[in-house]
């Protein structure tokens, strides 16, 4: 019994974040010293249809997500340096793949979303 009680605590964590999938951003942001500065983490996780994003300290960004016929289902502007920790629901956008988008108007980054 203890055995399996210690296999289930090891288990846990990967059982409450598996679902959670990084996103991998591209495109470009302003480089510092030659090297690529992406200004933002994402994840999506399926269990709960979000889009999770982490901001660093970069001003006003706009977030835009598009469906897979790439017309827009979201657009919102933040200040980053308020509220650096961001949360999408997807469930009501009704999309299974898409993009997001992220500008400041002169620098733009983009990563592929897919929800399973």
């Amino acid at each position: 019994m203890k055995r399996i009680c210690i296999i289930f605590f090891c288990l846990l964590p990967l059982l409450a974040f598996g679902k959670e999938k990084p996103l991998k951003f591209q495109g470009c942001w302003d480089t510092i010293k030659k090297e690529i500065f992406i200004p933002v983490t994402g994840f999506i996780n399926d269990d709960i249809p979000t889009l999770n994003l982490n901001f660093k300290d970069i001003g006003s960004v706009c977030i835009i997500i598009t469906n897979q016929n790439g017309k827009i289902v979201y657009s919102e502007t933040i200040q980053t340096e308020v509220n650096p920790l961001c949360t999408i629901p997807l469930k009501d956008l009704d999309i299974e793949k898409g993009m997001v988008f992220i500008t400041d108007g002169i620098n733009t980054i983009y990563s592929f979303i897919e929800l399973q």
